[in-house]
């Protein structure tokens, strides 16, 4: 009776052990996948923010030679400068609000920094290359 007891123990074991590791590959794809999606959707804000850093200089540098005062085109730097950085905060706070509630325990981002710190590691990038000249 015993060695039924023990059999009927070893393959409870052996089934819930299969059980458990196929919820493991499950979870850990699910994961893996979802960090990937989380890197690409903050590599595409991040070419986003590049690209209007490079119209807002070019906008800067047709103004400078039209022979507009620098002192307008420096108060224009100034609030653009702001602007940008009121959209770097909004779109991390919308990243992290959209970000699946089953998942959110695993993210690992607060601010714009730690995104870019992330984003660096993902693409290899250095991540001075991400920073800012004149952070806010």
């Amino acid at each position: 009776m015993t060695l039924i007891y023990i059999s009927i123990a070893f393959i409870a074991g052996i089934f819930f052990h299969k059980v458990y590791s196929a919820l493991g590959i499950i979870v850990g794809l699910k994961s893996g996948l979802l960090h990937t999606i989380e890197n690409e959707v903050l590599f595409f804000v991040l070419s986003m923010y590049a690209k209007m850093l490079v119209i807002l200089e070019g906008g800067y540098m047709a103004m400078q030679i039209s022979g507009t005062d620098p002192e307008k085109i420096k108060l224009m730097r100034n609030d653009d400068a702001h602007d940008m950085q009121e959209w770097k905060n909004e779109m991390i706070r919308e990243f992290i609000e959209a970000y699946p509630p089953a998942y959110k325990g695993s993210l690992t981002i607060e601010t714009w920094d730690d995104a870019m710190d992330q984003v660096a590691i993902y693409k290899a990038i250095p991540p001075e290359a991400l920073r800012d000249e004149n952070p806010d």
